[in-house]
């Protein structure tokens, strides 16, 4: 598809540089933005095709873009789910941590504490990234 979008744009573009081409050969050399007398048909018609070209050049270009953004964000967003639930991990250790500290010594209901927090948010990262 992809080069079938590249394919077609460039054809436009040709198309495009023509019609602009025939605009400006039957333009007032002293004024381009009026046509020579004699060539009004001829001016307007390339005008107005070259206005068309430009309208699906742009078009192709944003379906080129759109298709390139279809494959970027889903990595960006795994990559985005990662590091989230890595920081969250993180966190839930520096909390259990920091209750150990507090508590004086790690017991049992601590340790508990912390491998339920721990696997609670695996668990969330793990169930959103596997949605995708």
């Amino acid at each position: 598809m992809k080069a079938e979008l590249k394919r077609a744009a460039d054809l436009v573009a040709f198309q495009r540089r023509e019609a602009l081409a025939r605009k400006r050969l039957s333009g007032d050399p002293r004024n381009p933005f009026r046509p020579r007398y004699g060539a009004e048909l001829t001016f307007t018609a390339a005008a107005q095709e070259a206005e068309t070209l430009g309208y699906i050049l742009k078009l192709l270009e944003k379906e080129a873009a759109r298709e390139c953004a279809r494959r970027v964000i889903p990595t960006l967003d795994a990559i985005l789910d990662f590091v989230i639930g890595f920081g969250l991990l993180a966190l839930a250790m520096l909390g259990v941590a920091a209750a150990c500290v507090a508590a004086g010594a790690p017991d049992g209901i601590t340790r508990t504490a912390a491998l339920l927090g721990v696997g609670f948010i695996t668990a969330l990262s793990l169930h959103r990234l596997g949605r995708k």
